[in-house]
């Protein structure tokens, strides 16, 4: 069973990702990890990821931000 952190950042994943338009595939390349991978973090059937890839998206939703996207 998971903590309520890491269900809450599993939520906070899928959250990101369709607010700012981006597909699992998309938003997996751009953190380094599949797409497979992005939907068992979102779905909470693996554990959250590691600190490394909280701040690729972080630095990812950062940078679409900065690049004037607005979430769709």
């Amino acid at each position: 069973m998971f903590s309520a952190m890491e269900t809450d950042i599993a939520k906070t994943f899928k959250e990101a990702r369709v607010k700012f338009g981006f597909s699992q595939e998309e938003m997996a390349a751009r953190l380094g990890i599949n797409r497979v991978t992005l939907s068992m973090y979102e779905t909470g059937a693996i554990p959250s990821p590691g600190s490394d890839k909280l701040m690729k998206l972080m630095e990812m939703l950062q940078q679409t931000k900065g690049e004037g996207t607005e979430p769709r």
